[in-house]
Order: C-alpha cells, then sequence, then structure tokens
C-alpha cells in the first residue's frame, strides 16, 4: 500500500472518528428527551410527588435504554477508528472493542424487541407475562450487531494471520 493511500485511510478514519463522536451527541440528546418526555410533565406540589418523578425518570430510562445502547455501540467504533487511524489496526483491543460494539447492538434490539415491552407492561400492570415485540428496526439492529459479530470473527482471524506473519518479518 503506498503512502499515500495509508494517509489518505487514516485521514478517513479520524474523519470517522468524529462523525461517530457526534453521533454520539446526537443520541445522548435523544435519550434526554425521552427521559424529559416522561418527567417534565409532572407537577411536584408534595414530597409524595417526588416518587412520581423518580418513577418517570425509570420508565423515560427503559424507553430511552435502545437509544443507550446504540450510543454505546457508536462510540466503541468510534474508538476504534481512532485507533485505526493512529496505525493500530489488527490488535487485540480492536477486536474486543469491535467484539464490544456488535454485542451492544444486538442488546439494544432485544431491549427494544422484549425487555422494554415487558418491564413496561409490568409497571403499567397491563400483562404478567413476557411481552415480544419486534418493530423492522429492532430486527435490523440485532441483524447488524450479529453481522458485525461475525466479521469480527474474520477480524480475529486477520489477527492471528499478521501475528504469524510478524513472526517470521
Amino acid at each position: 500500500m503506498s503512502e499515500q493511500s495509508l494517509k489518505s485511510n487514516r485521514d478517513i478514519h479520524q474523519t470517522l472518528t468524529w462523525v461517530a463522536w457526534a453521533a454520539v451527541g446526537i443520541l445522548i440528546i435523544n435519550t434526554s428527551h425521552f427521559i424529559g418526555e416522561e418527567v417534565g410533565g409532572i407537577m411536584v406540589e408534595n414530597p409524595q410527588d417526588w416518587i412520581d418523578v423518580f418513577n418517570g425518570f425509570w420508565i423515560g430510562l427503559i424507553k430511552a435504554m435502545p437509544t443507550i445502547l446504540i450510543a454505546w455501540a457508536i462510540g466503541d467504533f468510534a474508538l476504534l477508528f481512532g485507533r485505526c487511524g493512529e496505525g493500530e489496526v489488527f490488535t487485540d483491543q480492536n477486536l474486543k472493542t469491535f467484539r464490544s460494539g456488535a454485542s451492544s447492538l444486538v442488546m439494544s434490539g432485544i431491549w427494544a424487541g422484549i425487555i422494554g415491552p415487558t418491564l413496561l407492561g409490568w409497571i403499567q400492570e397491563e400483562f404478567r407475562g413476557v411481552i415480544t415485540n419486534f418493530p423492522d428496526f429492532a430486527l435490523a439492529v440485532i441483524m447488524m450487531g450479529i453481522i458485525l459479530y461475525g466479521l469480527a470473527l474474520v477480524f480475529q482471524d486477520a489477527i492471528s494471520i499478521k501475528q504469524e506473519n510478524d513472526k517470521f518479518v
């Protein structure tokens, strides 16, 4: 790979790092919207009302958890891109980060499809079983996580090959 091509790739990695951190910031703002939507309409007039605020906060957090987990995954990939931009590509730390990001995406989809609806059903006393509601978005996020986990396995093989090649060089 030519020096110019290598520099171009590193610049792209750095750009992707900044874009990913911007996306994390936007998702954090979105999370505050979920929580504020639940808590913002509660009037506190006596000490008992603080329990309603506390409950609203937790309901908002339950609704926002898929977004939080996606932000976590994007943060992982921002770190990965940052290290790749510094020339550290096939490392065990990057593999760990890659797997963590993939796992966060799978957990986000599972939270959106099973955990969140079930907890909200229990809290609102509508249902006492397990609720499954997988919208297209949740299924797509789960599939992206599974695909990225598969790519992490390929990445692991690439690390092994690189380590074997480094022994001979």
